[in-house]
């Protein structure tokens, strides 16, 4: 019989869904114009929320590079991510990071100086 707890998997381990935030669908991409969330001081918690959100339309996102998520990738990269003391958002952050890097493929949204 399957197990009730939907918030972890086969192994116990935690899944990233953990994080609660209201499912969307694949069409809607407003939330995509917060961008900024991801480059100013923004709550721990709504920086969260703003990457799970992305994630979880980026993982559903055919490989269409559009101008937006080259922008969203930018940000991606900046220290307000990278250099960030919260484990999570590391985590959702380098998430979101490899789907674009997906969706992008071959070329990369960023230049080598951004990656670094």
């Amino acid at each position: 019989s399957n197990s009730s707890n939907s918030n972890s998997n086969s192994n116990g381990q935690l899944k990233i869904n953990s994080l609660s935030t209201s499912p969307i669908q694949s069409k809607d991409t407003n939330f995509l114009n917060n961008y900024s969330i991801l480059e100013k001081n923004s709550s721990k918690l709504d920086l969260k929320r703003y990457l799970k959100q992305l994630t979880d339309y980026l993982e559903k996102h055919e490989q269409e590079p559009t101008e937006i998520l080259k922008k969203i990738a930018i940000c991606l990269t900046g220290p307000n991510l990278t250099q960030n003391q919260e484990k999570d958002i590391k985590l959702l952050a380098a998430c979101c990071l490899s789907d674009v890097i997906r969706i992008f493929a071959p070329n990369a949204p960023f230049d080598k100086e951004q990656l670094k």
